[in-house]
């Protein structure tokens, strides 16, 4: 089972997708392409590594993707 977190300025929403059901992550891949259109930048951690990875594309064996968006200077 994989999980996607988005954290932004209203709080921190989970979506989960399982490999065994396709249709899980396929809407999980839906959500993956329109969150990187708004500008958000994505991070696999698996717990075996100490760093999270950057992700470019969709992967459905990911246990987690944690998104970002990216801060800005003023």
């Amino acid at each position: 089972m994989g999980q996607m977190h988005l954290l932004n300025g209203t709080g921190h929403s989970t979506l989960e997708w399982d490999l065994k059901i396709p249709e899980s992550w396929i809407e999980a891949e839906k959500e993956f392409q329109r969150l990187r259109k708004e500008g958000y930048t994505a991070f696999q951690r698996d717990h075996a590594q100490a760093e999270a990875q950057r992700l470019d594309k969709f992967e459905p064996a990911a246990e987690e993707i944690v998104w970002l968006r990216p801060l800005q200077g003023g």
